[in-house]
């Protein structure tokens, strides 16, 4: 699990480039193509939903439709990955 702090006028684009930077030495140069979800507040099944090609443009603010989110969980699994 990885935890950073991004403002609110941070494109999505952003926070991935910024996951991978920070995951890269785990990969050992396996590929990076997760299946990306995200969750706006408290971590639930329910409330994510997968992350789009429109999606990866917008801002944190744009995807939680608010300027004030306390909680962005961005949820990568690795299918690449064996």
């Amino acid at each position: 699990m990885y935890r950073d702090e991004f403002p609110s006028d941070c494109p999505l684009e952003d926070v991935v480039f910024n996951f991978h930077q920070l995951c890269a030495r785990k990969l050992r140069g396996r590929e990076f193509s997760p299946r990306l979800a995200f969750c706006i507040g408290e971590l639930e099944q329910k409330k994510s939903r997968p992350v789009t090609k429109q999606d990866i443009r917008k801002s944190l603010a744009q995807l939680a439709k608010t300027h004030s989110i306390g909680k962005f969980v961005l949820i990568a699994d690795n299918i690449n990955e064996q």
